[in-house]
């Protein structure tokens, strides 16, 4: 639960939602400008590594291809985003991974898995946006358990939600966490992409947030 809103909150959070209000004149024009730079770049080795990853015999060959089909997606666009290292606001917003993901990331880190986490979204019935939307005010505004000093401690295994992730302004304005009035990102749209993934892991998989997964973080050493 989000704490009362302070005098000094409020006039901060006037303030950034001011800045916010005047960078969003104009937005969608800057935004298009740089979508025009990306119009023609050539998709074909991301398209190559998703089918190799649907044709993947077991789920951490699935993972292997799904990452190196996101490095191939985000490389031409990083360098346009406003994405730098040293950023974490995005370790505050929801992570959703599947179950065979989650599993590759404990394998690798040592993490402890809760297998107890994981809901279904791949039959008819789930409301697959419904289900994210639901996440994502859930988890709005709370650090990932792997993030530690403003860094991931995992980012090498970093899951494939954290890889398609863009912030396609100028700087970091809009990604400032406010949870008393959450802002729109203008992010760069990997719902296609995204999709192709899922069909790679299969439609059975369940999904939650890292949280759920690894609600204790790295082992401590």
């Amino acid at each position: 639960m989000n704490e009362p809103t302070t005098p000094d909150r409020a006039t901060e959070l006037q303030a950034h939602l001011k800045r916010v209000a005047e960078r969003e004149e104009g937005m969608q024009i800057r935004i298009e400008a740089k979508l025009l730079h990306l119009r023609n770049r050539q998709r074909d080795n991301e398209v190559r590594l998703l089918r190799q990853a649907g044709k993947a015999t077991s789920g951490a060959k699935k993972v292997y291809w799904l990452r190196q089909a996101a490095e191939a997606m985000a490389e031409p666009v990083f360098a346009l985003s406003a994405c730098r290292t040293g950023c974490s606001h995005c370790c505050n917003i929801t992570v959703p991974i599947s179950r065979v993901e989650a599993e590759v990331i404990a394998r690798e880190t040592g993490a402890r898995l809760n297998k107890n986490a994981g809901m279904k979204m791949g039959d008819e019935s789930a409301d697959l946006q419904a289900i994210v939307s639901d996440m994502s005010a859930i988890y709005y505004g709370m650090p990932c358990t792997f993030l530690s000093k403003g860094k991931c401690s995992i980012y090498e295994s970093r899951p494939l939600a954290c890889r398609l992730l863009l912030n396609m302004d100028d700087d970091d304005l809009l990604c400032i966490i406010t949870p008393e009035a959450k802002v729109n990102v203008p992010r760069i749209n990997t719902t296609e992409h995204e999709l192709l993934g899922v069909a790679a892991l299969g439609l059975n998989q369940t999904y939650d947030d890292i949280r759920e997964w690894f609600p204790e973080g790295l082992p401590q050493r």
